[in-house]
């Protein structure tokens, strides 16, 4: 698509939302780009999206498996699984852990990179199970913008939780204090070998987690919130 063409389509959406009374928005990121854009703070709300609240989860980490979890047809989630298999588990080759894959409808090319310690589950009934008992939960985006819904059910469950800038883009954490952040292989493979070894204190992660979660995405605080809009409309 040409240069005239996002141009002329961005300002349409721009007119747009200048004729609403309220715009709901999942992060202050994008309120700040709105009210860059010339369009009134006040009539931005910024709610917390819906997520699979797993806050309820008994953690029982089995020190091994390393989870990457999403819809597994989509190309930034296949594509950063493949990154993760060729170019971090080489550096965890003697190291007892295992790359779990899960997602619906993963595609050849990640399938046959499956083996003893890569397994590609395809669709799961219930990803409960693999937050309870996976070591960390990882997320090595190559693409994608704004919040990553996944990456806020990750927190929710309490794992601890590996990812790049893209991972983490709108989701005001702080890194080492309830997530750790990774760029590159070799930094997602040494924290890794760090959980793994009791380095980093999963419980104190799990505690600065649910406080995070509880000032930034507490569902019945946006529910009430979003209510509370309505009746001013």
């Amino acid at each position: 698509m040409g240069s005239k063409r996002l141009e002329k389509l961005k300002e349409q959406e721009i007119n747009a939302l200048n004729c609403c009374n309220k715009i709901l928005v999942q992060s202050n990121k994008d309120k700040v780009l709105l009210t860059e854009e010339g369009i009134s703070e006040e009539k931005i709300l910024v709610i917390s999206p819906y997520y699979h609240n797993m806050s309820d989860i008994m953690r029982n980490s089995n020190k091994k498996d390393i989870l990457f979890w999403g819809a597994m047809y989509r190309p930034e989630n296949y594509k950063a699984a493949i990154w993760f298999i060729k170019n971090v588990m080489p550096l965890l080759s003697s190291e007892d852990v295992r790359f779990v894959v899960a997602g619906n409808k993963p595609p050849e090319e990640l399938k046959k990179l499956e083996n003893d310690k890569v397994i590609v589950t395809g669709f799961v009934e219930d990803e409960r199970e693999l937050f309870e008992k996976s070591m960390c939960f990882v997320s090595p985006l190559l693409t994608g913008a704004g919040i990553k819904v996944k990456i806020i059910e990750a927190f929710s469950a309490g794992i601890p939780i590996l990812t790049n800038s893209i991972g983490i883009e709108g989701i005001p954490a702080t890194n080492k204090y309830n997530y750790i952040h990774c760029e590159t292989a070799k930094q997602y493979a040494d924290a890794i070998k760090k959980i793994q070894n009791g380095e980093i204190k999963e419980q104190r992660l799990l505690k600065n987690q649910k406080e995070f979660m509880k000032n930034h995405f507490d569902l019945d605080t946006a529910l009430n919130e979003y209510v509370e809009m309505i009746k001013t409309l």
